[in-house]
């Protein structure tokens, strides 16, 4: 597929990332060739050509991004993700046509969905954060069975 990175404009409004995924329909399977466009201040938006007027997804803070499945598809690999807008009224079904392009999207979408959040790339490489145990307390000399 098609992509590339946009020009950040002065105001952080900017485009961040540009290019061609697979979405499917609410409610079908069949996956068609999209034109999409992610902006810094949180909006998403696709059409069916590059510069046509299309719909997007206006609000993208909060929103979760999943790894989906991976398939062929025509003899083509198809690489899948989720996007589940805060609220989760619809589930967005996308796919890239190589996991170095799902991972820059889904990299990017979690950047500005949750830029407060540091994270480690995403594409199966999850750090996993543990907590310190306070070590068991040592054996205090009382006996209560007494």
């Amino acid at each position: 597929g098609r992509w590339g990175w946009g020009m950040s404009a002065a105001g952080g409004g900017g485009l961040v990332l540009r290019g061609e995924l697979f979405k499917s329909g609410e409610g079908n399977s069949i996956f068609k060739l999209r034109w999409f466009e992610l902006f810094a201040h949180g909006e998403l938006r696709w059409s069916e050509a590059e510069g046509a007027p299309g719909r997007g997804l206006s609000e993208l803070s909060g929103l979760s991004v999943h790894l989906g499945p991976e398939e062929s598809r025509g003899g083509e690999e198809r690489y899948g993700f989720q996007l589940v807008p805060r609220g989760g009224m619809r589930v967005y079904s996308l796919q890239a046509s190589s996991a170095e392009e799902r991972r820059l999207w889904v990299d990017a979408l979690e950047s500005v969905a949750n830029p407060h959040v540091l994270r480690s790339a995403l594409g199966g490489n999850y750090r996993v954060v543990c907590m310190q145990r306070p070590s068991p307390p040592a054996h205090w000399g009382i006996d209560l069975g007494s």
